[in-house]
């Protein structure tokens, strides 16, 4: 059997379907990446070969790829062919950001690896945006979180223990906000975020699973409660292949951004 055969048939195409062949062969595609049947890192087969093998136009090929790599589940490289691309996450920066419902949403299950959980004295530039007072305490939590197993970032965050003095190692293998807001019965209201391209260090690359020098996102965010206290001081590295932006921009100068993965 063909890798073509493999991936999509001509049996799986219903030509007198409303849904355009396109459509149903990216919705193939999307089933076998779903199941596992293609990897990240698969090539897929070349638009002309499975064109041919399916009977179908070239363009009606190109235009499923195409919607496929949209969706960031496919990328091309130049003069290599399309490969199934690492699961990308839509980071929403006109709401507040949360890694567990995002993996979630791309249809992976989201999990995270702790690598340390302390309390310790924050540097000063992170307790003065913390609102510290000089010998306060702060929780030191840095996990690796991942998506069906695959490193997709590394989150460190520090934590006012006076916010949430009650907070355990435990605690933290899940939504980080989710537990503050049960544990201390504030939710996030807002956060500020800023962010920078930069290259993966050895120990990040080591951590994530990448090379040394791989280009990545480094983001800072600092969030507040509803209560107005700033309760979070987050700095997060995400490796460029696994991090997506989109932006809408209106005429009336808003900008909204849409995740896709």
């Amino acid at each position: 059997m063909s890798d073509q055969e493999r991936i999509v048939s001509r049996e799986d195409l219903d030509e007198f379907s409303t849904t355009p062949l396109y459509r149903q062969i990216a919705s193939r595609i999307r089933d076998e990446i779903a199941s596992g049947s293609l990897d990240v890192g698969d090539r897929l087969p070349t638009e002309n070969s499975l064109s041919h093998e399916l009977g179908v136009g070239v363009s009606t090929v190109r235009s499923a790829y195409a919607a496929l790599v949209r969706e960031g589940l496919v990328t091309r490289r130049a003069h290599k062919g399309s490969f199934v691309s690492s699961p990308e996450l839509g980071r929403q920066l006109d709401g507040l950001y949360s890694f567990t419902s995002e993996t979630r949403r791309l249809g992976k299950e989201p999990s995270s690896q702790t690598v340390r959980f302390e309390t310790a004295t924050p540097p000063d530039k992170i307790r003065r945006e913390l609102g510290m007072a000089g010998g306060e305490r702060a929780f030191e939590v840095v996990r690796l979180r991942l998506a069906d197993g695959r490193p997709l970032m590394l989150e460190t965050s520090y934590i006012p223990v006076r916010i949430c003095p009650d907070l355990k190692a435990g605690d933290v293998e899940g939504s980080l906000y989710a537990r503050l807001t049960e544990l201390s019965g504030l939710a996030p209201a807002e956060a500020h975020e800023v962010h920078e391209a930069v290259s993966l260090s050895e120990e990040q690359a080591r951590l994530l699973g990448r090379s040394e020098g791989d280009p990545a996102f480094l983001i800072t965010r600092v969030t507040r409660n509803v209560r107005g206290e700033t309760f979070e001081y987050c700095v997060s590295v995400c490796p460029g292949d696994g991090t997506r932006y989109e932006m809408t921009l209106r005429p009336d100068g808003t900008d909204v951004v849409k995740a896709h993965a």
